[in-house]
């Protein structure tokens, strides 16, 4: 028997002492949890939701459930690619939130004494973390910049560096990671995938100061075990070198060792490849995303917070709400709308999935995270309305073009765009003030995965029904209206 199998009747034995009454209070017919329970039958989730909620199955054992019968419905490896990519989002909000919330807290600014002797050696994770804070603060508090060879599975390290970071957005922090060969395996693609979704998120909130760089090669996770310090972080004066596990550290003071392993660092970036390209001013930006978006009739998808409008910019509304202030105002105006108008003028259409905070948001200011903070004036309310009666007439009529994500189970930062293009491209916009930055993936075994989570978005548990959506909709146009009679 599979594990929900096994799980199911074990939860049933211990909770469900009758499972004709139960069947009998949710409606769902007794012969199809007879035959779930041996196996052989995978009615729609919808029907065993139904059933677990006339039980008094416990938060804990449902979840679990509904966590294996999508396992078993869809394979693990599918299972796996699709929760890393709601993992990518989930953290890229959460993170968003923490920086907001961290930004009120002091951070130490007391030096730490490093230790004299050129090398020192620490053993178990507690003590490692704790010099890792320290050693972080006071170089990143002294104007040291960081180069860093080492996977996101150190997470203590990551925590550390992200609240520092945000103290010192002038920090020069340069990161090095590899990606697998062979994504034909799928292992190396679920490794790839994890990587990504712990390497982006971490990049929307350290724009500034972080650089990501990667390279693709053979050497993987389990290798990397049977090398003795694989990862290292240097700073002018000092270095981190750390085990596979990093259950161990060794700190050198040693300036010949430093430039040992800073000529190995400079060997790799030579080969390796950004990540990331960004442009600091609203201008360069839309010049930046026009170069790697390639063509817009490809997209598919968009995930962002606000639906995308895009398909509704005329020309005239662009000219409207484009600051008055901006540099070169009148080269930026042709730039954005050149940049439309192929979707405005073919009716190119494409799912748009938003968030019920982002439609909100859109409402009660009339801002869009997707331009550059100052780029866009706030539009009317007039035009808010517009704008929610349209989205609300395609989803009234089934087009099949805006869905609204579930905010418990998918999030996304406001000023993150995700954008899904048929010909092969997946592209990540974010903005931090005026600097915009862009990352475009190709690697087909990370494309099929992104291809599958939304083909699948629509008809999930993470987007809301057509009534919910409308209701939502229907509440916006109200705040909007009684905000603007009074």
């Amino acid at each position: 028997m599979s594990a929900f199998t096994d799980r199911f009747n074990a939860v049933l034995d211990r909770s469900v002492p009758s499972v004709a009454a139960v069947c009998r209070a949710s409606g769902v017919d007794r012969t199809t949890i007879q035959k779930l329970k041996v196996g052989k039958r995978h009615p729609p989730r919808q029907v065993l939701e139904a059933f677990l909620e006339h039980t008094t199955i416990g938060a804990t054992d449902r979840t679990e459930l509904l966590r294996l019968y999508e396992i078993e419905e869809i394979g693990p490896a599918r299972y796996h690619s699709r929760s890393s990519i709601r993992n990518l989002f989930n953290q890229a909000a959460f993170l968003d939130e923490q920086l907001k919330q961290l930004s009120s807290l002091p951070v130490s600014t007391a030096s730490f004494v490093l230790p004299r002797q050129e090398m020192q050696l620490l053993r178990g994770f507690v003590a490692i973390d704790f010099f890792v804070s320290q050693w972080l603060a006071d170089m990143l508090f002294s104007g040291q910049a960081l180069r860093i060879f080492m996977p996101f599975s150190n997470e203590d390290f990551f925590r550390h560096l992200l609240h520092l970071t945000l103290f010192h957005q002038d920090a020069s922090i340069t990161h090095i990671l590899n990606f697998e060969q062979h994504t034909e395996l799928p292992e190396n693609a679920a490794k790839n995938l994890d990587t990504l979704s712990r390497v982006l998120p971490f990049s929307f909130t350290n724009q500034k100061a972080y650089t990501p760089y990667y390279f693709y090669c053979d050497t993987s996770a389990v290798d990397d075990r049977f090398m003795a310090m694989p990862y290292y972080c240097l700073a002018e004066n000092s270095m981190l070198l750390f085990s596979s596990d990093f259950s161990h550290m060794i700190v050198y003071r040693s300036l010949e060792i430093i430039r040992f392993y800073g000529a190995h660092f400079q060997d790799v970036l030579h080969y390796a490849q950004p990540l990331v390209t960004s442009a600091q001013q609203p201008a360069s930006s839309i010049e930046n995303y026009m170069e790697n978006a390639g063509d817009v009739l490809s997209l598919s998808a968009s995930f962002e917070a606000q639906p995308c409008l895009g398909r509704m910019f005329a020309p005239e509304v662009i000219d409207r709400y484009l600051s008055p202030d901006l540099p070169n105002r009148r080269d930026m105006l042709e730039m954005v709308t050149a940049l439309y108008a192929p979707v405005l003028n073919s009716g190119h259409r494409f799912s748009s999935f938003f968030t019920e905070r982002g439609i909100y948001r859109f409402a009660s200011t009339g801002l869009l995270g997707v331009f550059p903070q100052g780029s866009a004036l706030p539009f009317s309310p007039e035009d808010r309305i517009f704008f929610l009666q349209q989205i609300r007439s395609s989803i009234s009529e089934g087009q099949q073009e805006f869905y609204m994500v579930r905010g418990n189970q998918l999030k996304v930062p406001d000023s993150v765009v995700c954008e899904f293009y048929e010909d092969g491209n997946i592209l990540f916009i974010y903005h931090s003030g005026q600097t915009s930055s862009v990352v475009r993936i190709s690697e087909n075994s990370i494309f099929n995965a992104f291809l599958d989570f939304f083909t699948s978005l629509p008809n999930s548990e993470l987007v809301c029904s057509r009534e919910e959506a409308l209701d939502v909709l229907d509440q916006c146009i109200r705040l909007i209206r009684s905000v603007s009679e009074t």
